[in-house]
């Protein structure tokens, strides 16, 4: 196993460790990110409202109350609580569901039409594909084509 696939399996049981602590506070799990230098970033958002600072205070205590977090992160290591931001990564299904009709900045794994960066309207979503609208037309682009998904935000409108 190498060292990618060491670190997303540790992603994938902290994910699965933390996740129901996360939903019982009514927030949602956006993601996990671990780096080599035992560095925690748990991103999470909420369906009403905005993630504040003290949202995140309490996430982090509790997280951190979790024993079985050592083990999975092999000892001691950093922790850090965020909301997601305004480029708000796509990940789940649901989020391209939750977030139809929003400007969204796609970046592929192999090109269409010999480009792999796409930012248009995300106009629908399936359990295949999405729909996006960009330079007047539709564009399909499928789930296992997407790299990385991130809402687009105009700072100069």
């Amino acid at each position: 196993m190498n060292n990618s696939d060491k670190i997303k399996e540790k992603k994938d049981k902290v994910k699965e460790t933390i996740e129901p602590i996360i939903k019982d506070c009514f927030f949602e799990l956006v993601d996990v990110e671990i780096n080599k230098n035992r560095y925690l970033r748990v991103i999470i958002d909420k369906r009403e409202g905005k993630v504040s600072i003290d949202d995140c205070t309490l996430l982090s205590q509790k997280i951190l109350e979790i024993d079985k977090l050592d083990e999975i992160m092999e000892g001691n290591f950093t922790l850090e609580v965020s909301s997601p931001g305004i480029d708000r990564p796509l990940i789940k299904k649901d989020d391209f569901k939750r977030f139809k009709g929003n400007k969204v900045k796609i970046l592929t794994k192999n090109s269409i039409e010999n480009k792999n960066i796409f930012i248009g309207m995300l106009e629908n979503t399936d359990d295949r594909e999405i729909t996006l609208r960009c330079d007047k037309r539709e564009l399909k682009i499928a789930f296992d084509n997407i790299k990385k998904a991130n809402l687009e935000v105009d700072l100069f409108q």
